[in-house]
């Protein structure tokens, strides 16, 4: 190779360089950004989350998502669960209302007036025979006796129309509370809540005579503040088709 040769060659070679080098200094193209996630508050997707307990390892929890509730365990008492509250005693008062319920009442009551219509007859019946009679004569005192046992068996017969009536009153409570229940599932499913508690409202009146009734209303009353969207008594009436007031 003459010397004209390498001088060409050299050129070349220093050109090349340069173009390469402006290259690597300033190269064209679309810039790259970080693209923001579609909600920037949220976290994850992630199988769970340690939560450490201080220095001690043996304190940390791992938060996961078990059936859409916040479980930090494998049982059921590890995890979170929804809550809500019906005041049932609202409730029952309007099913023990209803027609199917009064209907039976008024048969027994209808019963108890016919039976007790018969007593006072007998009775006044016997009276009549002693009126007039000399209470020593032994006519007075088999009728005073007959009288007597007439109306020992009339107050057993009350004790068993009372019992009759109690009995009635608890198999409509239990009727009624299955009903309730049954309903509050219903609605509960629905509204995605794991556990219904019974509730009296703070601003339900006491209605109490007395200061022994005063006390018990207020210890019926286990809330005392709470978020009033956790009161589900009004959907739970509407699913007994009973009118919310």
């Amino acid at each position: 190779m003459n010397h004209r040769e390498r001088i060409v060659i050299y050129g070349l070679l220093s050109a090349l360089l340069l173009v390469t080098g402006l290259l690597l200094l300033d190269r064209s193209g679309p810039a790259a950004h970080a693209a923001p996630f579609a909600f920037d508050d949220i976290l994850g997707p992630a199988d769970g989350v340690e939560l450490r307990g201080g220095d001690d390892d043996a304190k940390a929890i791992v938060l996961r998502n078990s059936d859409g509730r916040p479980a930090w365990g494998d049982d059921a008492w590890h995890r979170a669960h929804s809550r809500a509250y019906v005041h049932i005693g609202r409730i029952l008062n309007r099913q023990l209302a209803a027609d199917i319920y009064e209907e039976e009442r008024a048969a027994l009551r209808e019963e108890a007036e016919v039976k007790d219509g018969d007593y006072a007859t007998r009775l006044n019946e016997l009276n009549d025979r002693l009126r007039g009679l000399d209470r020593e004569s032994p006519e007075a005192q088999e009728i005073m006796q007959q009288g007597n046992t007439l109306l020992q068996e009339y107050r057993q017969w009350q004790q068993q129309v009372l019992a009759r009536q109690d009995q009635l009153g608890a198999q409509h409570l239990e009727q009624a509370y299955r009903e309730l229940v049954s309903a509050v599932k219903v609605v509960a499913d629905r509204m995605d809540i794991d556990i219904v508690e019974r509730f009296i409202p703070t601003d339900e009146p006491f209605d109490a005579v007395g200061a022994e009734q005063a006390t018990l209303a207020i210890r019926l009353r286990q809330l005392l503040h709470y978020p009033a969207d956790l009161d589900i008594t009004r959907e739970v009436m509407q699913e007994l088709a009973l009118e919310f007031e």
